[in-house]
């Protein structure tokens, strides 16, 4: 899974794969139009096998949002490459539009102006006039 990201604050996601032979570096596929440095680690666990970590480490932006990330696993003993996929939930602050049409209002008529925010968590906003 992926964890809770914050708009415009570095973070990072992990793929780690376990056990296979010879060890094998997973790929990553969602990012490719993102600035990101791939930081991958070899160990063996208490079992004797491989554990390899890849961290992907990028600074998400509300656009981010929902975007899916694919960590895989390309090895010659699957029939099939592994792949496994997330979303991400970034939290942003409310990003406020106020929609209008360049009017001349007279005093006394009634006039419509719409406030149209969005924001991550949107419960905690609200919108004051």
């Amino acid at each position: 899974s992926v964890p809770v990201q914050t708009a415009d604050v570095e973070g990072a996601v992990t793929c780690t794969v376990v056990g296979a032979v010879p060890a094998v570096h997973p790929t990553w596929n969602g990012l490719e139009d993102v600035e990101a440095d791939v930081n991958v680690e070899e160990s063996t666990n208490e079992d004797e096998e491989s554990v390899v970590i890849s961290t992907l480490t990028f600074t998400p932006t509300r656009e981010f949002q929902d975007r899916e990330i694919s960590c895989i696993v390309e090895h010659k003993a699957l029939e099939e490459d592994w792949q496994e996929s997330a979303s991400f939930d970034i939290q942003y602050a409310p990003v406020v539009t106020i929609e209008s049409e360049n009017i001349t209002v007279v005093e006394g008529e009634s006039v419509e102006i719409n406030c149209l925010y969005d924001a991550n968590p949107i419960n905690d906003s609200s919108v004051k006039w």
